[in-house]
């Protein structure tokens, strides 16, 4: 099996015409042009080589693609997984199912609560909820651009922010028995049993705050 890319034009030709001049020259000339043409080739072909995307690579295809809450500051895997979504979340793009894989994504959302989730909730507005405490400082910006992804009825109503804490609960638990050696025996035998017990409880914390619009 010959490689296309490491053996050149004149590998092809019959050896009684490899030594003329013209020959190498005609050769020379293909080899430049078909390696052009390989690393155009190579460009086109970026799609099916994602694994090799880099930062700048992930931030031009966004921006040509207007890719949804993307961010330049998300980590590269992120990066990579919006832009190879894009073009399907277009396709659906208004649908809670979309708003939750996006925001699952570019703000580590762990939901979304619908308006009839909950009571006393107005019609067609829903909350995101998430982990990630920095959104906090650019809620505002947060607001705006979650209108790329909702459709019009719909109204962000507000982010619930969730902390969390680890709950530690122990016990504790000891029985003594107090013997007391004579050295006669004693007409009434008395035995005394001391238990103490104790307990320690932790509890977690959840912390919910909610944005007006």
């Amino acid at each position: 099996m010959i490689e296309i890319t490491q053996n050149g034009f004149l590998f092809l030709v019959p050896p009684n015409f490899k030594q003329e001049i013209e020959v190498q020259c005609l050769a020379y000339a293909i080899d430049t042009l078909f390696q052009k043409f390989l690393h155009k080739c190579a460009c086109v072909a970026i799609w099916s080589d994602s694994k090799n995307w880099t930062h700048t690579i992930c931030d031009q295809l966004a921006v040509e693609l207007r890719t949804p809450l993307y961010s330049q500051t998300l980590p590269l895997d992120t990066k990579k997984e919006m832009v190879k979504k894009t073009l399907d979340w277009y396709k659906r793009l208004g649908t809670a199912k979309v708003a939750k894989e996006v925001t699952e994504l570019a703000w580590k959302s762990t939901g979304i609560e619908e308006w009839f989730h909950a009571k006393n909730r107005q019609p067609y507005t829903f909350r995101i909820k998430t982990k990630d405490m920095s959104l906090l400082a650019a809620q505002q910006e947060l607001l705006a651009r979650m209108e790329e992804v909702k459709n019009v009825r719909s109204s962000l109503e507000g982010f619930q922010f969730i902390t969390e804490q680890t709950i530690y609960v122990g016990s504790y638990a000891q029985t003594v028995e107090k013997v007391k050696i004579l050295p006669y025996q004693p007409k009434k035998q008395e035995q005394k049993i001391n238990i103490m017990v104790g307990a320690t409880f932790a509890c977690a914390e959840k912390l919910k705050i909610c944005y007006q619009q």
